[in-house]
């Protein structure tokens, strides 16, 4: 078994996590004997995924086919997790409660409202790096104030002037985690956090108030943060983001609306982020690609393109030019489909047609073999 290999195996045993119909393709891949589980680890250790698949496996009665070795290993750090998250709620209602004395009810975001909402049915599958709370500008200083009096520091000096999207992570240094306070939800205040909040559902804890974002927020703040920043490019994979992404799609409530998500995402590499995010999940997770259907040169390429990403250790490091070079063409694709050339394109760029054009990047995936 090869990185590319171990990158679908994880990917599927994610998306049997959310799509019970993949179990007997997950039982299959388990009884072939055919798992390098070392590899297996160390690429789901480096994405904060190994608990979730001892997760998968329990789910679906399937630990018992696991070497006893790999099924303790898998278990026990499952079970650590799962005292860690246990840990990591109270603490989340600990600062909410102080956050309501100050006048504040934060909007939980990214990992904090998926395990406080319930969008993990197993709390014990998801890794917190941190909690992320959203919180009103005009208030962000007082709920800095809040949190220091609860014994929480931060390692970072502040000169007064916030630079970030968020103040300087606040630690205690007897809780699991730290705390960031953020102003906006993501870097340059992309999604307004007036339009977060507004759009925010009420929670009610033993007291305690805060509030969720809307399940189109939730994943337009997911695809921003797993593919933008420092050393993030699009088609880089991010199993943690991936899952996220395909419970977030599963769960109840109105139908996501792809097209206003597409037109609130404004500027070019945002775009870009949701394409290649988007891409990834299908590809590696089997989620449906939700925007309308591409034109056959950008679905290959797209295919290529993750294909490209999982052969290597370093894609990571952002080294692979070809990523760069297939999602340039994507961009012509949108350019010409602007310039109303769409059909004439859906003829010229069948897969078919140029399939026998791509030699030279399929000879790129198979010199990284």
């Amino acid at each position: 078994m090869k990185d590319r290999e171990a990158h679908l195996f994880i990917g599927l045993c994610l998306s049997a996590l959310v799509e019970s119909h993949r179990s007997p393709v997950l039982a299959a891949k388990l009884k072939s004997g055919q798992i390098n589980w070392p590899l297996i680890v160390t690429i789901s250790s480096r994405h904060l995924v190994t608990p979730a698949l001892f997760a998968s496996f329990q789910v679906h009665g399937l630990t018992e086919i696991l070497e006893s070795e790999v099924r303790n290993y898998l278990s026990i750090i499952h079970q650590l997790n799962l005292a860690r998250n246990k840990n990591i709620l109270k603490e989340v209602h600990d600062v909410v409660f102080k956050l309501n004395d100050v006048g504040v009810q934060p909007t939980l975001i990214k990992g904090a409202a998926h395990l406080t909402s319930g969008l993990y049915k197993d709390p014990g599958a998801r890794i917190m790096s941190d909690i992320d709370m959203l919180v009103p500008e005009s208030q962000l200083m007082s709920c800095v104030g809040a949190l220091k009096s609860l014994g929480y520091g931060s390692k970072n000096p502040f000169d007064g002037e916030l630079k970030g999207h968020h103040f300087p992570r606040l630690i205690h240094p007897n809780r699991e985690v730290g705390i960031e306070l953020h102003r906006w939800a993501t870097s340059k205040n992309a999604i307004k956090a007036e339009e977060i909040f507004g759009a925010s559902s009420l929670w009610e804890i033993n007291g305690n108030k805060f509030r969720i974002p809307s399940r189109e927020h939730a994943l337009m703040i997911n695809i921003i943060h797993a593919h933008t920043g420092a050393l993030r490019f699009p088609g880089q994979i991010n199993f943690r983001a991936n899952m996220d992404h395909a419970l977030l799609i599963q769960a109840p409530g109105e139908k996501v609306d792809w097209a206003r998500i597409s037109e609130a995402l404004c500027s070019v590499s945002e775009k870009k982020a949701m394409e290649a995010f988007l891409d990834t999940n299908y590809w590696l997770m089997a989620v449906p690609l939700p925007l309308p259907l591409r034109t056959g040169l950008q679905l290959y390429l797209g295919r290529l393109g993750r294909k490209v990403c999982v052969t290597n250790h370093y894609f990571e490091k952002g080294i692979l030019l070809t990523l760069f070079f297939i999602h340039y063409i994507n961009s012509l694709m949108l350019r010409f489909k602007d310039l109303g050339l769409n059909e004439f394109l859906l003829r010229l760029t069948s897969p078919k047609k140029w399939k026998n054009q791509a030699t030279a990047l399929k000879n790129v995936v198979k010199s990284l073999k």
